[in-house]
């Protein structure tokens, strides 16, 4: 027993190396344990100060990521609730898209309605050219009544051969020495009317006192333009000796061979011809000068009477068609948007 007391056991080696209960240093004995030196004790502050900063700087960033996390989501959230209404205003501009179109279609279809019902109100209406300003006196209607049964066969008038209204087109009076505003009056019978277009190319020129008087019908200005778009047809078959007539508003019938061919645009009348005939449509743009002769309208020839202010033409276009309404309701005779007419050879031929 007395050489086991002077033997070290395991637990008093192991003592050595344990540190104190209030978690000083080990035993400066012990194996491998060395004294700090100041400079050792500067180094360990300092990474435990670089320890502190990085655990500081490590919370701030957290707090970053989370702030950056709640923007991510807020902008998740308006992100698909963006898409949701741009959806919407998608399916609802195809839903206005289609309106649209439908609008478009409903507003040509009523505007050939109106240039329709306009061109048919006007049935009804002559147009005189040539008479100088002022000759009408206070009473345009008696005094184109009196003219026309001045140069009329009392046999083509109808018993109620009337004209229920007469003025001078919707333009302002022109200055001393320029063309005169053209006449319009409205009869109350459409067969008086043609009687009255008839007549007047029968009759191949009409004068009022010096005046060289010519007789149009009322067409509104669409329709001039597309009736003067089938003059160079209605040239070349005059010159081929074919029968035609051009219908209202602008249809051209040919007769040939004892039948009826309808042609609505000119060019399908263009290619009858050189289908039947082998003509060629080269110059078929290019009006022959023989075809337009000035018309003499009180001295001044038609390139004098087109010497017109560009701005009076544009008021006048811009005017549009003075529309009004006489016996039964139907529109008054009424001018057009421009003075000038169509160029027919004469008269103007009767519509059918």
């Amino acid at each position: 027993m007395g050489k086991d007391r002077g033997v070290p056991t395991t637990q008093s080696k192991l003592d050595k190396f344990a540190r104190p209960a209030g978690g000083g240093q080990p035993p400066a004995d012990a194996p491998g344990v060395r004294e700090t030196s100041p400079s050792d004790n500067l180094i360990l502050g300092a990474i435990s100060d670089l320890r502190t900063s990085i655990e500081g700087k490590i919370g701030d960033l957290h707090a970053d990521i989370s702030l950056i996390r709640q923007d991510l989501r807020n902008t998740v959230d308006r992100v698909t609730e963006t898409e949701g209404r741009v959806s919407e205003i998608e399916d609802s501009q195809r839903t206005c898209y289609a309106e649209l179109t439908q609008l478009r279609k409903t507003v040509k279809q009523l505007e050939l309605r109106a240039e329709d019902a306009e061109g048919r109100s006007r049935r009804n209406n002559i147009r005189l050219v040539g008479f100088p300003e002022g000759c009408e006196g206070r009473d345009p209607t008696d005094f184109v009544l009196g003219w026309l049964r001045s140069w009329l066969p009392a046999s083509s008038l109808s018993n109620c051969f009337i004209v229920e209204r007469a003025h001078r087109g919707p333009t302002p009076k022109p200055p001393v020495g320029a063309p005169p505003r053209p006449m319009i009056a409205r009869l109350l019978n459409f067969a008086d009317r043609d009687m009255i277009l008839r007549e007047a190319r029968k009759a191949g020129s009409l004068r009022w006192e010096s005046a060289a008087v010519m007789i149009f019908p009322d067409y509104t200005f669409q329709v001039q333009q597309q009736r003067r778009s089938f003059l160079g047809a209605k040239r070349k078959l005059r010159d081929l000796h074919i029968q035609y007539m051009l219908l209202f508003p602008a249809r051209l019938n040919v007769i040939y061979n004892e039948k009826s061919h309808f042609f609505d645009m000119p060019e399908a009348a263009w290619d009858w011809m050189e289908t039947k005939h082998g003509v060629s449509r080269s110059n078929a743009d290019c009006p022959d000068p023989g075809d337009h002769p000035p018309h003499k309208m009180n001295g001044w020839s038609e390139q004098q009477r087109r010497r017109r202010p560009s701005a009076a033409r544009r008021r006048n276009r811009s005017r549009g068609p003075l529309l009004g309404s006489g016996n039964g309701g139907e529109g008054a005779a009424s001018g057009g948007v421009s003075t000038s007419q169509p160029d027919l050879e004469g008269h103007a031929e009767l519509d059918t």
